[in-house]
Parts: structure tokens; C-alpha cells; sequence
């Protein structure tokens, strides 16, 4: 029976977790790689002259602290679980691995070697919570605690950018360009419109699925985080993570039950008819349309405002490493510009060989996603709910991953994928020892 995922009893057992496995040092582990995000090598060009200057310092250092700790902990791993462990998060781990050895070819070794060193800190939590007991509970913690990082992120740039984070354009708000209008603040550059997008489609489909997941008075609760989430995803104008959110929440709402499909199927209906009979007004219709152009013409929307270009810049650079490509941040260093498409810069940083484990990562975590949806996996553990969540947020980031990089390179993206493609790994590994009638006394976190 599924049970309550908000309930008090399932927050008395996450505490629990916490607090009788040593649950609490991977969380550290976590944070501090967090800690990592938004710097880099050139920190270190310059000597420190002040307190902040230092701070930023120790943040650049924390995840290659985290990344010397990966050996010890992946071969423990391999002690927990053997050759049974072959999922996602090891075909993903094979990719960071092939960029690391790319970096002897990279244009800069010694940045290059930095940025390896950062992706692969990120396994190292993701790889204690699938170890020793209550894994269960710690790698949907996990997640939570990823979500509730995101989440305090979004609403403390939100609080430093106030003043500048809309203002008016011809075609009414606009968040977009906030990067350049909000400036560095404390020596850090605020997120790009793009990223601040990012940041709000996470906890916006969490609290999406807990709306349809609840019951009575308490769905009303999610609907101000949801419907924020969204107006601040339209706001800024990215349009990559506006195609995402309308894609995962329908992907959403087609998984998650026969009633939320029905009413997907009524309310897509009556937008289509009330468009037929004129009751959405024409202006309504043009403002959408501007607001989501940008004002650009159709040429510019087809070139994805430059990203074409910096994708053939891409291929004539991938010809010359074929295999292992040429390291991490390779397209900074080759075609000076980001190259703004997940699978291009797998193959800049780890060739075909790179591509080919994190592609098939992906790929493989897609299959384990619908296998327990066939197998109702997660519904006889009680964590539909969670299921739906993890496989919103992850659907929001495949889509995404065409016009940006996502889980591809260290940062905010990885640090939210990694932790859903883990569950999914651990839920499959579940997924032949859970009998039928299990589902009757399992409570929300499978114990």
C-alpha cells in the first residue's frame, strides 16, 4: 500500500536514517562538492588578498578533497554489490574516466585535469548511499537533499537579484539577460536566465507530482511552489527549459495514473477547442508567440540563436581526437565558446568512447525508468510518487540536454542527474527480489 510520502511518520524515519547509519557525513560529502560550483582554476591565477578571496579558494579546492576519496569508496562498492552494480551511474562514471585520460590531449592539461577531478567528486556520495543498509532511504534522501539545495539556490538569487531580475519589454516581463543586469556579486556571476530556469523546473515538478499524489486540503499546499515555478520559467524566456517543463509535465502526467491521463486527455481537449471557437483570444495567441521568440526572427530560432554554428565548429574539432576526445572544457579551449548541446561535448571531452558510456548510461537509465513502470516496482514499494519525481526531473534534463549541456560536464546538472540515475540503478537491483505481495506491508521507504 502506498503510503504517505509528507506524512510524520516517514519524516521520523528519514531523521532516523540519518542519524543511526552516518548518514549525515555523505550528506556533507554532498554539500561540499555543491560548494565547488560556480569557480574554477582560474582562482588560483592570483594570490588571495582578502577573506572572500580565500573562501573562493577553499570551494575550488573542496571537490578534488571529495575526488581523492572516489577509489576507496567505488571498490567498496564493488565489494557491496559485484558485477550486479553495472548500471547507469557506472556507465556514466566510465565516462568521467575516459575525460580524465583525454586530458593528456587536451589544449591545457593541468584545467582540463581540474574539471575531470570535479566530475568525478560527484560519485563518491552517490556511491555511499548504495552501501550498507537503509540504501533505500539514503539514496531517496539524497535526491530530497539535491532538491532542497536547488531550491535554496533559486530563492538566494532571487533575493540578490530583485532589483534587476524583470523588467519591461515591448512585449510585456522579462527575466531574460538577468546575467548581465545582476553583475558579479560577492566575485561570483549570478546564473544566466537560462540557468535561473533550471533551478525552478526542479522543485516545480517535485511539487507537481506531491500535488497529484495528495490528498484534500494538503494538494493546495504545492500548488504556490508549482505555479511559481512555472511563471518563473516563463519569465525568463529560455526556451529550452519552457519545451522541457511542457514536456515533463505531460510525461508526468502519462506515467503517473489512468485518472491523471484522462485528465491530461480533457484538459489538452479543451485548449484545442477553445482555441477553435476564438475563446482564447488572438491576443493572448501573439503574446505567447513574441514572448517566446524573443523578438528574434525565424532564421535566428532555426540556428538555436547560434548553437548550429558552434555545433559544425564542434565536429571538424571531434575528427582530429576521435576516440577519446580532447578533455574536459575541450570546447572552451577549441572553439572558444560553449558549444550549448550535451552529446557534442561528450564527444569533445571523451570521443566516441566517452559518448558511447554516456549516452548509454542515459539510455540505460530510460530503460530501468519504464521497466518499473511495467513492473510496478516502485508502487509495491510505496514510492510511486518518488518514481514520477525522479523520472519528471530527469525527462526536464533529457529534453534540455539538446540546446545546453546537461549531466555531460560538472555542475548543477550533474549534481541533480547523477543522484536520480542512481535510484534508478538501485530500484533495478530490487527489482527481481520484491514479491507480489510485498506491496501490502512496505511502507514509503521499502523497509
Amino acid at each position: 500500500m502506498m503510503t504517505d510520502s509528507a506524512s510524520p511518520d516517514s519524516a521520523r524515519r528519514l531523521f532516523r536514517v540519518i542519524i543511526q547509519s552516518g548518514f549525515g557525513w555523505t550528506i556533507a560529502l554532498y554539500v561540499v562538492v555543491w560548494a565547488g560550483i560556480n569557480t574554477g582554476p582560474w582562482v588560483f591565477r592570483h594570490n588571495p588578498a582578502s577573506a572572500l578571496a580565500w573562501v573562493h579558494v577553499v570551494r575550488t579546492v573542496l571537490p578534488l578533497c571529495v575526488c581523492i576519496l572516489l577509489p576507496f569508496v567505488f571498490f567498496q562498492d564493488i565489494h557491496f554489490h559485484g558485477r550486479k552494480s553495472l548500471a547507469p551511474i557506472r556507465a556514466w562514471l566510465g565516462y568521467g574516466v575516459v575525460g580524465l585520460f583525454a586530458c593528456l590531449v587536451s589544449p591545457r592539461p593541468a584545467q582540463a585535469l581540474y574539471w575531470a577531478a570535479c566530475y568525478l567528486a560527484v560519485f563518491v556520495p552517490v556511491f555511499l548511499c548504495l552501501q550498507g543498509k537503509d540504501a533505500d532511504s539514503k539514496i531517496i534522501l539524497l535526491n530530497y537533499c539535491c532538491w532542497v539545495v536547488t531550491s535554496a539556490i533559486l530563492i538566494i538569487m532571487l533575493l540578490v537579484a530583485r532589483d534587476v531580475l524583470f523588467v519591461d519589454y515591448r512585449g510585456g516581463i522579462t527575466g531574460y539577460g538577468v546575467w548581465a543586469r545582476a553583475g558579479m556579486v560577492s566575485d561570483v556571476a549570478i546564473s544566466r536566465s537560462s540557468g535561473m530556469a533550471r533551478f525552478a523546473a526542479v522543485p516545480g515538478m517535485v511539487a507537481f507530482v506531491f500535488f497529484l499524489s495528495q490528498k484534500g486540503m494538503k494538494r493546495l499546499f504545492w500548488l504556490l511552489p508549482f505555479f511559481g515555478s512555472c511563471t518563473l520559467v516563463w519569465l525568463m524566456q529560455s526556451r529550452g527549459a519552457i519545451v522541457a517543463v511542457f514536456v515533463s509535465l505531460s510525461f508526468v502526467m502519462l506515467f503517473f495514473s489512468l485518472r491523471i491521463r484522462l485528465l491530461g486527455v480533457v484538459m489538452l481537449l479543451l485548449i484545442v477547442v477553445g482555441y477553435w471557437v476564438d475563446s482564447i483570444s488572438e491576443h493572448s495567441v501573439t503574446y505567447a508567440k513574441k514572448h517566446f521568440l524573443r523578438g528574434q526572427t525565424t532564421e535566428e530560432l532555426r540556428t538555436l540563436t547560434g548553437r548550429t554554428l558552434a555545433w559544425k565548429r564542434a565536429q571538424r574539432e571531434i575528427k582530429k581526437s576521435l576516440v577519446i576526445g580532447h578533455g574536459p572544457q575541450a570546447d572552451r579551449y577549441l572553439i572558444d565558446r560553449h558549444v550549448h548541446n550535451t552529446y557534442y561535448y561528450a564527444l569533445l571531452q571523451g570521443g566516441i568512447l566517452g559518448a558511447i558510456f554516456f549516452t548509454g548510461g542515459l539510455i540505460w537509465a530510460w530503460i530501468l525508468f519504464f521497466k518499473a513502470i511495467l513492473l510496478k516496482s516502485a508502487e509495491r514499494l510505496g514510492q510511486q510518487p518518488f518514481l514520477m519525481q525522479v523520472g519528471g526531473i530527469l525527462a526536464f534534463f533529457t529534453v534540455r540536454s539538446i540546446p545546453e549541456v546537461c549531466g555531460a560536464m560538472f555542475g548543477v546538472d550533474l549534481m541533480i542527474m547523477l543522484p536520480a540515475l542512481a535510484y534508478l540503478s538501485h530500484l533495478s537491483g530490487r527489482m527481481n527480489t520484491i514479491p507480489r505481495k510485498e506491496g501490502e506491508t512496505l511502507n514509503r521507504f521499502g523497509r
